[in-house]
């Protein structure tokens, strides 16, 4: 066992034993000690606006699908720079892989070394995820680590757009380089290049992309060695842990003073819609992702997913590590938003603190496809859901959020406009809307739950990339309905009209059930869905000075371009595996609504009309869901009244008690009245964990022996 292996395991014995470091350098001189944390995380920041600006990928200068972070010698995050803050905790996986598996005597680790990684069981999301570590000495002492991720348009997988629908193992998910050295003496090997070169379909993003994080890291490690000259290691090292040790302070005492005391639980669902699609295993995937946060009155936090839907032969499970990642940065952004974010929010909730069972949140072995990885996407509204009850009964209302949404992206590859082998992820995933809370309407298409600093590009980038034209982009309307609406999710109109055909995809989904629930008497967003249109005559139009069509326009039964007479239409779910799009064909793409909060009949009657004059809500749903009648852009106050009365009417005929509704559904579930779909994934389930069979027989009042639904004999 190397040197910096036995570090890693003392670290972890301290830690596991509960003896953190105290907080002497802090106390002596906090000037001094806040200074030189700023002073890194002002190193981190400057790496990543860097590297934003050496990499070729519009993904990357753009969107700004990057992260750089500064780690101590065992690979615990100290400070992070803005940006994907998923990988919070990812990328310290990366390092203590190198660590736990000799890499200091088998691999060696010196100073101009430089590990890559894009597995995304040893940290990352999928293989578009690259990370880059490199380690920092003074002298003969390593003092840290330095690292950066971006996320790569391309990686050689059977589809374009680097993580591809269709994938059922990560054997089709492109190039994987597991914690492999790709540079030494601060020189980036040529054999890998050639590899990669010769193994992707856009190799440029890939190696420009390799050569930003390297500058990233490198600005990095200089400033960490010009601070510890200046500091003295006496200094430096120590004051690491106590930057992480702050945090985890920080952390408990946040929530003894925000979160109420309890036990809150949650459930998210994702659907893959794969029966009828060109797979090796053609069947739908209805999958259930439980959760249960506990609340300690000393400032401690339990996650327990037990009872989620075991793992499939599918692209969207997700990683152990992008679980946690996940989780962390919903508890970042929306509970410790303003705490130095490094590892000690991660020691909040490590060892027994956190129960993540083999599942589509925790696949068994690497061998499971997770380029898709909606359901830990999806998961974050159960966690923002349970945070929303504890904030709500200490009495917060601001923190309150109404689910998450889940986007997605269209993905292309070809040929290009310029007889270029192509291959891109257009990332407008990254503009969702903002659920609403309990004080106020969400934001349009701003966010993105894996990286905060949402965008969007712009569509004259986006068009020297890709040989579409956009047709149009607009606000899509009709988020969450509530009290207070959800953000709006972003549509686009594409037209291939460039080159003879390209090939076109879209993944995450969304199509069969909600993932942005809403919340206290809110709806959930509307599900996603997408058009392809052939037949399409831009030309006919423009010769004959008609309207061209930007968007679905206000009525989604009947688009705008059926009225214009032209093409056939096809409405699939929001899951496309890469097709064939021809010359003249339309792809509409809608993504990212989020949940309402609160009931919509008790919506401002001025807001409605508001959101009707900027196209942010149709007419037929500001009258049947909102209750609200306008009249030349005014409220009609009457009307209103009555049209409010007569909703609520309806309502009250329909409803009924909930013991007679929970009776009703117990004799649905031992008659196994249950839709094929539902009954497989509840069997999965009630299978995979017995503690969620006994809650589950208790709750609807089953008997004992009770261990599915058996399908019905009709």
């Amino acid at each position: 066992m190397g040197m910096l292996r036995e570090r890693l395991t003392a670290r972890e014995r301290e830690v596991g034993a509960g003896r953190y470091p105290g907080l002497s350098l802090k106390e002596a001189d906090p000037v001094k000690w806040e200074i030189l944390y700023t002073r890194l995380a002002g190193l981190v920041q400057n790496a990543r606006e860097t590297a934003r600006r050496v990499s070729a990928s519009p993904v990357v200068r753009e969107i700004g699908e990057c992260i750089f972070a500064f780690f101590t010698p065992e690979g615990e995050s100290v400070c992070f720079s803005t940006g994907l803050l998923l990988h919070v905790s990812s990328m310290s996986g990366t390092i203590r892989f190198l660590l736990e598996n000799d890499y200091e005597e088998l691999v060696g680790i010196r100073e101009g070394d430089y590990f890559f990684n894009n597995d995304p069981f040893l940290g990352g999301a999928h293989s578009p995820d690259q990370t880059i570590v490199t380690p920092i000495y003074s002298g003969d002492e390593l003092i840290g680590w330095a690292g950066g991720l971006t996320h790569v348009p391309e990686t050689g997988a059977s589809e374009p757009g680097g993580n591809p629908v269709s994938a059922l193992t990560r054997y089709e998910e492109g190039i994987y380089l597991p914690c492999v050295k790709v540079a030494e003496d601060d020189r980036i090997r040529h054999d890998l290049e050639v590899m990669i070169e010769r193994g992707t379909r856009t190799p440029v993003y890939w190696l420009l992309d390799q050569r930003a994080r390297i500058a990233g890291c490198r600005l990095i490690r200089d400033g960490v060695k010009a601070l510890v000259t200046e500091y003295g290691r006496q200094y430096f090292l120590p004051a690491l842990y106590e930057y992480i040790e702050d945090t985890r302070r920080a952390c408990l005492t946040r929530v003894t003073q925000v979160l109420f005391p309890g036990r809150y639980r949650a459930v998210s669902f994702h659907a893959v819609p794969w029966k009828d699609k060109p797979v090796r295993y053609a069947r739908d995937h209805e999958l259930i992702m439980p959760i249960e946060l506990q609340v300690s009155p000393d400032g401690e936090i339990r996650l327990d997913f037990d009872g989620t839907s075991p793992a499939g032969l599918h692209s969207f499970n997700a990683s152990q590590p992008t679980t946690v990642g996940n989780m962390i940065s919903m508890l970042i952004q929306n509970v410790f938003y303003d705490i130095k974010y490094n590892y000690g929010i991660q020691h909040l909730i490590e060892g027994d603190r956190w129960h993540l069972p083999h599942s589509c949140l925790n696949p068994p072995d690497p061998s499971y496809a997770v380029g898709n990885w909606a359901t830990a996407i999806v998961s974050c509204s159960g966690i923002t859901t349970c945070l929303s009850f504890a904030y709500y009964a200490r009495g917060f209302r601001e923190e309150v959020t109404a689910g998450h949404g889940l986007t997605s992206a269209m993905r292309t590859g070809g040929v290009d406009q310029y007889g270029r082998r192509f291959s891109i992820n257009n990332f407008e995933l990254s503009c969702s809307g903002v659920p609403a809370t309990a004080v106020r309407d969400g934001v349009d298409v701003c966010y993105a739950v894996w990286n905060p600093q949402g965008d969007c590009g712009d569509v004259e980038l986006w068009e020297k990339m890709f040989p579409q034209i956009y047709l149009g982009r607009r606000i899509y309307p009709d988020p969450g309905f509530g009290k207070y609406r959800g953000g709006s999710g972003l549509e686009s109109l594409y037209l291939v009209a460039l080159v003879d055909q390209v090939e076109m995809a879209s993944s995450m989904g969304g199509s069969r059930v909600f993932a942005s629930p809403g919340l206290m008497g809110g709806y959930p967003a509307s599900a996603n869905y997408r058009r392809i249109v052939s037949g399409f005559d831009l030309s006919r139009l423009v010769a004959a000075r008609l309207d061209i069509p930007h968007s679905e326009g206000a009525d989604s039964l009947t688009p705008d371009w059926t009225r214009l007479g032209d093409g056939v239409t096809e409405c699939t779910d929001a899951v496309v595996i890469a097709r064939e799009v021809r010359r003249n064909q339309l792809w509409q793409q809608i993504n990212g609504a989020t949940g309402g909060y609160g009931d919509p009949l008790e919506r401002n009657p001025v807001a409605v009309a508001a959101d009707l004059g900027l196209g942010l809500v149709t007419p037929g749903t500001a009258e049947h869901v909102y209750g609200v009648v306008v009249n030349d852009g005014s409220v009609d106050e009457n009307a209103t009244g009555r049209r409010r009365a007569e909703i609520r009417a309806r309502r009250r005929s329909r409803g009924m008690p909930a013991g007679q509704y929970v009776e009703q559904q117990r004799l649905r579930i031992l008659a196994g009245e249950l839709p094929e779909p539902a009954r497989a994934a509840l069997n999965q389930c009630l299978a995979a964990s017995e503690r969620f069979r006994r809650e589950f027989v208790e709750f609807w009042g089953l008997p004992e022996t009770f261990a599915g639904v058996e399908p019905t004999s009709a």
